[in-house]
């Protein structure tokens, strides 16, 4: 087997492994979620623990995001 591949093997197993530790860890809370007020998927989970749900959004972005509430909030 060429090096490249069984590095990428490797990756693949690991990266396997730690959707299943995740899985495992969702599982484990999900019988002290309520289902009508805060329950949260495994995919949310998933990135949630993963950290896809970080916004790529700009400091100027998020700023003017903040001011949009602020002026909302405001009654402008």
């Amino acid at each position: 087997m060429p090096f490249d591949e069984g590095v990428r093997l490797i990756v693949k197993c690991l990266e396997k492994v730690k959707e299943e530790r995740i899985y495992l860890e969702w599982l484990v809370q999900l019988p002290t979620q309520r289902f009508e007020t805060d329950f949260i998927t495994y995919k949310e989970y998933y990135d949630k623990r993963t950290g896809k749900n970080i916004s790529t959004k700009s400091d100027a972005e998020i700023i003017e995001i903040a001011r949009e509430t602020e002026r909302y909030f405001n009654g402008d």
